[in-house]
């Protein structure tokens, strides 16, 4: 077969250009290739370089909103009423002091909190009025437990928005939380104003919730009157530790304890 490719050389230029094209044309089916073209490699797309074309505001997507951050767990924190009454100034002009009640802790509200800091009036997406409006249905169901709608509306703006729920979900979830906590049967009817050790306090609410941590529990004092009761839960309203929340606990050896009148 070599030598056949040697006296190639010896033929006219017509010839020897015939020989070459069909050599080529042999070499070519032996790869499995019909061309040079073919050969190219094939460039495929790098669709991680690939960017979204540009919208107007009308049809551009809200930004995803600060809720979906998540938090760690939640902080009920309960109100010492007659205190809110004497320190406020309000006296029987408010729902909640109005002078046929006769409350003790009143829920204050269901706070998302972080092992460090927490956080608070988060965007929703929509207006404003998304943020500052609840349903008087909403707040009338609460009145028992919140009898403030300005408390209610407070609370839904500067916590429940972080809580990542509806306002139904989220003000259910408070009300389920305020029912998993037994008030002690000795700060349920106080008749007569007295000092009392914030400690105390907080050993009797433990007492009264066998699974309550004893560093899950913060009680705050303002102005030397008890304030208010902070107990910590986890998102499913179980009693859990919270070490930041607990350091903030009222250091006065003694405080005032209004009676609920």
């Amino acid at each position: 077969m070599f030598s056949r490719f040697k006296q190639v050389k010896s033929c006219p230029w017509h010839l020897k250009t015939a020989f070459q094209s069909g050599l080529l044309l042999i070499s070519s089916a032996l790869l499995g290739s019909t061309s040079v073209q073919a050969q190219e490699p094939v460039l495929k797309p790098d669709w991680s370089l690939v960017r979204p074309k540009a919208s107007n505001d009308n049809n551009r997507l809200p930004a995803p909103p600060a809720i979906q951050q998540g938090f760690d767990f939640y902080v009920l924190s309960l109100s010492w009423s007659p205190s809110f009454c004497t320190l406020d100034g309000r006296g029987n002009d408010s729902e909640q002091c109005n002078i046929n009640r006769r409350d003790g802790f009143l829920v204050h509200g269901l706070w998302p909190q972080n092992e460090n800091g927490y956080p608070k009036d988060c965007a929703i997406g929509g207006n404003a009025k998304q943020r500052n409006y609840v349903p008087r249905q909403i707040a009338a169901s609460l009145h028992d437990i919140m009898p403030s709608a300005g408390l209610v509306r407070h609370q839904w703006r500067k916590h429940g928005t972080c809580s990542g729920l509806s306002q139904d979900a989220y003000f259910s979830t408070l009300r389920q939380a305020f029912n998993k906590i037994v008030i002690p049967p000795s700060l349920k009817n106080v008749s007569t104003t007295r000092s009392v050790d914030p400690a105390l306090i907080e050993k009797a609410f433990i007492a009264a919730n066998p699974t309550m941590k004893n560093n899950g529990i913060s009680v705050t004092c303002k102005k030397n009157y008890l304030q208010e009761v902070r107990i910590c839960m986890t998102k499913d309203l179980q009693l859990r530790s919270c070490a930041a929340v607990d350091r903030a606990s009222c250091r006065s050896r003694s405080v005032t304890l209004p009676a609920t009148r």
